[in-house]
């Protein structure tokens, strides 16, 4: 008897909060999804600190939806940002960085990295199973197919590199068109790329001494502009030039996504759109023109709006949040199941109470890696030696013959622990190969310093003991989550699965 009373106290205590949550959940049952995955967008460029002459239509189309002002992405290059964003996955899970993977994966022996990286579901294999429409429009060679993005898709359209944003807009205006629903839909598009962009020729463009458009043809008739920034004059007029084309070229993109946002309004009323962007860029800032992607804050802090069918959102959510929760997010809207056990609903913050309770953020690159914790961020640079010795008498001899055998150290380096170790030797009986790294912490308050001018790690050290040690534990996650994919073995992955 004791034992029913207070099984049924307890049961009044939980099932009040039990019906709020349900009450303060965001649900839109079979609604379309509309993705619009923007390559290079960044949060001070879009969004709530933008100029707003520069975005306008973006800006209208969302104002009453969901902005969120401080969302990180878990990497800033397309490649690893892409694989963490649309599994939700822990980005050193994707550890290999893109100039290996991009050697390994078309050679043999690779399965076995292969069906690591096919053994996360993404976001589009949820929908499918679920009864969706699944279609992919892609553009770049470090998403969609190229990085065995395209699984779940029962259509999938690769745009060559050269192709401008208003074609990619017409060609998903006739798949908006055709496509049944319920629909996935997912657009990812690079109105503007680091040292060259393309334009239209016919509409109006800057004109820069630093910036130099050359005409290029397309199916062998006039196309458009190849934009190029002058490399030959100062850092800061490089970095001058670089944001006055990442302005042209962000107006462009606004101009094309309104006929998008016209579409949508008028004819398909039951559509959830979503604006993100996997990474940003840094375009010159801090001395950075690189386009294989960092952990400063140009990169990796991204524009995410969603707009909900028959929802208005009176605020723009300014906490500090992940965007690896973009997926079990869509789920929860569409009250849909998860497989993962970590995720976190964004869409809870528009509510007065939430429960996104991630501890920290963090984020992984080729060379360097980033934690967020409350004010507090790490940025962690990776500088790697490799090297490659032929073996005499059991001692390296002769010079260094790493890039020359480039196949054969790839394999050494990831034959065990996956490249996770960061100091390897490693020999056969012919060879020895080395592998040093060097780690160092810079530290940074966000709140005081957004634009990270000043390293605090030696005037913090405590702070930048535990922050270090929190991202170590994050990567050490990961390998313990290949360890066991290896232990219990992966199903093969073929291509267009």
């Amino acid at each position: 008897m004791k034992l029913t009373l207070r099984l049924l106290l307890v049961l009044l205590l939980i099932l009040p909060q039990a019906n709020y949550a349900e009450s303060n959940q965001i649900v839109c049952k079979q609604c379309n999804i509309l993705m619009l995955n923007i390559d290079f967008l960044r949060s001070d460029y879009v969004g709530p600190e933008n100029d707003n002459s520069l975005t306008p239509n973006i800006d209208k189309f969302f104002s009453e939806g969901l902005i969120f002002k401080n969302i990180y992405s878990p990497s800033g290059s397309t490649y690893r940002g892409n694989l963490s964003v649309f599994t939700a996955t822990n980005p050193f899970f994707y550890n290999l960085d893109v100039n290996t993977f991009e050697v390994l994966r078309a050679k043999p022996g690779f399965e076995h990295w292969r069906n690591i990286y096919t053994s996360q579901t993404t976001l589009a294999e949820h929908l499918r199973a679920a009864g969706y429409h699944t279609v992919m429009l892609n553009k770049g060679t470090r998403s969609g197919q190229r990085t065995m993005l395209d699984r779940g898709y029962s259509t999938y359209k690769q745009f060559p590199l050269q192709i401008l944003i208003e074609d990619q807009i017409n060609f998903l205006l006739k798949v908006l068109e055709k496509t049944p629903e319920p629909f996935f839909i997912h657009l990812h598009a690079i109105p503007t790329r680091l040292h060259r962009a393309f334009y239209p020729l016919l509409r109006q463009r800057v004109k820069d001494d630093d910036i130099a458009y050359f005409p290029y043809k397309l199916n062998s008739k006039p196309y458009g502009y190849k934009v190029i920034r002058n490399r030959g004059v100062s850092e800061y007029r490089q970095r001058q030039a670089e944001h006055t084309i990442y302005r042209q070229q962000l107006e462009y993109a606004d101009e094309q996504l309104k006929r998008i946002f016209d579409y949508v309004s008028s004819r398909k009323d039951n559509t959830v759109v979503i604006l993100v962007s996997t990474h940003g860029t840094q375009i010159g800032d801090k001395g950075v023109f690189a386009s294989n992607g960092v952990s400063f804050e140009s990169s990796v802090r991204v524009p995410l709006m969603i707009r909900i069918p028959g929802k208005k959102f009176d605020r723009t959510i300014e906490d500090r949040l992940s965007l690896l929760d973009l997926v079990p997010s869509i789920l929860k809207l569409l009250d849909l199941p998860n497989s993962k056990d970590d995720g976190h609903n964004l869409l809870s913050m528009a509510g007065d109470k939430n429960d996104y309770r991630r501890p920290f953020i963090a984020g992984h690159n080729d060379k360097d890696s980033y934690i967020i914790k409350d004010n507090w961020k790490l940025f962690l640079k990776s500088e790697t030696v490799r090297s490659l010795h032929k073996l005499q008498n059991g001692k390296p001899v002769g010079n260094n013959i790493y890039i020359r055998n480039r196949l054969v150290s790839l394999n050494l380096e990831h034959s065990e622990n996956q490249g996770f170790d960061l100091n390897i030797q490693r020999q056969t009986k012919d060879l020895l190969f080395s592998k040093t790294t060097l780690e160092t912490p810079e530290l940074y308050n966000l709140a005081t310093d957004p634009l990270e001018k000043t390293n605090l790690a030696s005037q913090y050290p405590q702070i930048t003991s535990e922050l270090l040690a929190l991202l170590h534990q994050y990567r050490q996650q990961a390998k313990l989550k290949i360890d066991l994919l290896n232990l219990n073995g992966q199903p093969e992955y073929t291509e267009n699965n």
